[in-house]
């Protein structure tokens, strides 16, 4: 009996001393455990059996709790595709054996296609019940593996229409006829090439074509669009249309942005405006107001530059865009009017040519060369009251222009003003470029029947090929 109440005072002193003790820590088997599997699915949107920038991969995630203690607060990361600790919402408690199922698509850049594949891994994170943070890395195919998830694709670098020139045949206003004609490298053509590969017309006034990255782009003027196509193949990716894009006339881009110049109603001075275009996905971003009539652009040092020429007015201004921002920085007034080309030299200067007033206008005005250095203008010279240039380009170390039905070239310098006619390249021109060494001169004939495009040799002057295209050519972009 004594025993008994010795004993009992002992218990209690025991029991009471270990439950102030700290709890002891879970066995191995109890700390929380889970895996993660990630694979990838590549989506061809144009089916064409490659990968360009602006299509898309599915990632797919399944997250398991490999253990028996529950996990919460689990998030996801994989920074290669742009996730940062991205919190799995659909699931608040993963039990023992649970799942939970993630989905998550990415958009190619350029940068990824030029590499062919994409090889990453994710990291998924959790806390179990006892308070550990526990984390574990992606596999390929197994929960207890950790092998990145490697997505190769097919990438499209030659085709029928890479490399050569492609004319713009403008076709007569108002009757959809608008062409593409193709010239390859050995001189070969493909008339209406367009239409070849794609089974339908190309639209009303083909204005201009451009090429970046994977793609054209071809600016189809009065049937308001800009067509997307694959630069080696010709085949449509989509077409880009709607309110943003009215009366467009020419394309350019800068980084993942593309800018195409719009008139708008042509005979509204106030309603014209830049169309901004993300190119991962060809949408519309914003557009921006500019001047009356913005025609050709050209991207430098960060900064847009927009040809003000007037539209059926008089322009006499460059509208200059940060394409930063994507806000207009400043107008530059360039003293002349009819800013029609500009071109850019090895030294990094941007000449602008101006074509002045037209002998039938409300007084007409000569045209002008002008060097634009640092947002300043420092050097300008005038031509005579009756000259109008136009179609400057740079190209072998030298500006040229057309004028007069003649083509003059001179060096890029403080003496820019001593041009010279180059002899042999005379003639009635509707559009004139230069490129590689060529000029490429357009004759648009009679306006109805098939116009003409000759080549000449900037070295010697020599005419080395002549072709006949389509209706009305009026430009020529070069696919290389």
């Amino acid at each position: 009996m004594h025993i008994k109440h010795f004993i009992y005072p002992i218990l209690i002193i025991a029991l009471m001393f270990a439950s102030c003790q700290d709890p002891v820590a879970p066995g191995e088997g109890e700390y929380g455990q889970i895996g993660l599997i990630k694979t990838a699915v590549f989506n061809d949107e144009n089916d064409d059996g490659s990968a360009q920038a602006g299509e898309t991969i599915t990632y797919y995630f399944q997250i398991k709790n490999t253990g028996t203690v529950d996990l919460t607060d689990i998030t996801l990361t994989d920074s290669t595709i742009g996730v940062d600790s991205m919190i799995i919402e659909d699931v608040s408690t993963l039990t023992g054996d649970q799942s939970v199922n993630v989905e998550i698509v990415y958009t190619l850049t350029e940068e990824d296609i030029q590499a062919g594949s994409i090889s990453n891994q994710a990291t998924v994170t959790a806390k179990d019940s006892f308070g550990h943070d526990i984390s574990d890395l992606s596999d390929d195919n197994d929960f207890t593996e950790n092998d990145p998830t490697v997505t190769e694709f097919a990438v499209i670098t030659d085709g029928p229409y890479f490399g050569g020139a492609f004319v713009c045949n403008q076709g007569n206003f108002g009757q959809g006829n608008a062409t593409l004609t193709y010239i390859d490298t050995e001189g070969n053509l493909v008339q209406n090439a367009y239409q070849t590969v794609n089974g339908e017309a190309l639209g009303d006034t083909a204005q201009s074509i451009y090429f970046y990255g994977d793609f054209g782009y071809i600016v189809v003027n009065n049937s308001h669009k800009v067509i997307v196509v694959n630069r080696y193949t010709l085949q449509q990716v989509t077409v880009i249309e709607g309110d943003s894009i009215n009366n467009p006339r020419y394309f350019v881009a800068d980084g993942d942005n593309g800018y195409i110049s719009n008139w708008g109603d042509a005979a509204d001075p106030d309603d014209d405006f830049i169309t901004v275009i993300n190119l991962l996905d060809n949408s519309v971003t914003t557009t921006i107001p500019v001047g009356e009539g913005p025609e050709n652009m050209l991207v430098q040092n960060g900064q847009l530059y927009v040809a003000l020429q007037g539209g059926w007015g008089y322009g006499h201004e460059l509208a200059v865009i940060n394409t930063s921002n994507n806000t207009v920085s400043m107008t530059i007034d360039l003293g002349g009017d009819v800013p029609n080309s500009m071109a850019q030299d090895t030294n990094g200067d941007l000449w602008v040519l101006c074509g002045g007033k037209p002998s039938w206008s409300d007084g007409e005005t000569h045209g002008k060369l002008l060097r634009i250095s640092n947002g300043t203008i420092d050097f300008t010279h005038d031509f005579n009251t009756t000259e109008h240039p136009a179609f400057l380009s740079f190209d072998s170390g030298k500006l040229y222009f057309y004028l007069n039905s003649k083509i003059y070239a001179t060096l890029p310098g403080d003496n820019a003003s001593e041009y010279e006619e180059v002899s042999g390249m005379d003639g009635f021109y509707y559009y004139v470029t230069t490129h590689n060494g060529k000029l490429y001169a357009l004759d648009a004939l009679d306006y109805v029947s098939e116009g003409n495009m000759k080549v000449f040799d900037l070295a010697s002057g020599a005419e080395t090929a002549t072709y006949s295209v389509g209706i009305i050519p009026g430009y020529v972009g070069f696919n290389e």
